[in-house]
């Protein structure tokens, strides 16, 4: 997908975006404008725009190499919005959202808006898209947070290396503001379930202690979030 937002072009990548706003036809100059690629069946299209979008599964697009585990996509056209869902090839694979329980599954990503200082963070690549980004983090047993920057560069975390997290309320795509976040919720026990909503998961525990490597000098290991506004303190203790 190709999203252009007053003067500046960005690209998309399958498994980058969700939901994407419809505003209707409008001017082609209008400010925001997004166009996606289509795989059309048979070199022909449906009848209408809403159902060719609706007829996509997106399989030409998808190569082993991608490393997200998305075996097809499809895009469902609303009044106000196209919201795009994404077929795994592991359900654990799937990034986390709030309606998905994740009891089957030892790790979950979830994805916010978000800043966390770089400074002890580990640059991956500058190339790899956002959903490469974290789904790294995710098969890295040692990566707690993914985080993007205005640069697009990746960088990963592991436990006690950041302190405070900054939440940001926009939920949109935005080209202009790349910021983003990706953390690793850990199952901790049997019958752990995923916070119900965005509030509890930041007023939250979780044992890290698989996280903690050779020599670390540390048995066992928690961290714990703590939210005020658009701020996230996080502590590290034994």
């Amino acid at each position: 997908m190709a999203s252009v937002k007053r003067d500046r072009c960005s690209l998309y990548t399958i498994g980058d975006y969700q939901k994407i706003s419809n505003d209707g036809f409008g001017d082609i100059l209008e400010d925001e404008v997004v166009g996606f690629k289509l795989d059309i069946p048979n070199g022909e299209c449906l009848g209408s725009a809403s159902s060719t979008l609706a007829s996509q599964t997106g399989s030409y697009l998808f190569a082993s190499s991608s490393g997200l585990g998305i075996t097809s996509f499809g895009i469902s056209v609303k009044p106000e919005s196209y919201d795009i869902t994404y077929n795994y090839d592991n359900e654990c694979n799937r990034p986390y959202r709030l309606d998905i329980p994740c009891k089957t599954c030892r790790y979950r990503m979830y994805n916010f808006h978000g800043t966390v200082s770089m400074d002890n963070g580990v640059p991956i690549a500058a190339e790899v898209t956002w959903s490469q980004c974290f789904s790294k983090c995710f098969h890295d047993g040692t990566c707690i947070l993914a985080a993007t920057n205005k640069y697009y560069t990746c960088y990963h975390f592991k436990i006690d290396t950041f302190t405070e997290l900054t939440l940001n309320d926009n939920y949109d795509i935005d080209s202009i503001a790349p910021d983003y976040l990706s953390i690793k919720l850990i199952k901790t026990s049997p019958d752990f379930n995923c916070p119900a909503d965005e509030t509890t998961l930041f007023y939250n525990t979780m044992d890290v202690t698989s996280f903690l490597e050779a020599g670390s000098g540390h048995k066992n290991y928690a961290m714990q979030m703590m939210r005020t506004g658009n701020t996230v303190k996080v502590q590290w203790y034994e």
